[in-house]
């Protein structure tokens, strides 16, 4: 969450990598707090292309409503149009806040400034995207730091998806079984 922020705060990322393409099926991430100020209210899910280091242009999203989430678990959200990635892209969430809504997102323990692996969690504030350790800086003069990544399972397919074949019952012998499996992977942040 983040509490007053919530009108600078207008999106979530977290910065993949893949050496080879691959079809976005669907995410899964921790929901910590997902309070609904109406039945109408939502957040979207959106995956970006890479820009200089930063989210770029959507390549897809998923509205989901608020309600539709579940608190303390594991929440699966599958892209209806599945976006083709490959090299660097971006994974998170807008926010479509409104009176009374609080979505809590789970993250990685924040790391000491010189640590690696570096800070792979972006925060969209005042349309501008900012890695969040740069947008805790710059917020507090300095005084603070927050390296960190958000907590978001990226699951992936090959992009070959299930063939399309039909089966003549003439040709498998009786008790026989035909099984088809389509290759997938998953990275997480």
């Amino acid at each position: 969450g983040h509490s007053n922020w919530s009108s600078q705060w207008q999106a979530y990322a977290d910065k993949f990598t893949l050496n080879s393409q691959g079809v976005i099926q669907k995410i899964v991430l921790p929901i910590y707090r997902a309070d609904p100020g109406s039945g109408s209210s939502t957040v979207t899910f959106k995956v970006w292309t890479d820009n200089g280091g930063r989210p770029g242009v959507e390549l897809a999203s998923e509205n989901i409503l608020i309600s539709a989430l579940t608190p303390l678990q594991y929440n699966s959200i599958e892209f209806t149009n599945k976006p083709v990635v490959n090299g660097t892209f971006y994974v998170g969430a807008e926010l479509n806040y409104g009176t009374g809504d609080t979505v809590i997102f789970a993250m990685a323990p924040d790391r000491h400034p010189s640590a690696s692996p570096p800070s792979t969690a972006f925060i969209k504030s005042d349309g501008i995207w900012w890695d969040s350790d740069s947008y805790l800086q710059a917020i507090s003069n300095g005084s603070y730091n927050l390296k960190t990544s958000l907590d978001i399972e990226v699951h992936l397919s090959d992009g070959f998806g299930v063939p399309n074949y039909t089966l003549n019952t003439n040709e498998i012998c009786e008790g026989d079984s035909v099984r088809s499996e389509e290759h997938t992977s998953e990275l997480q942040s």
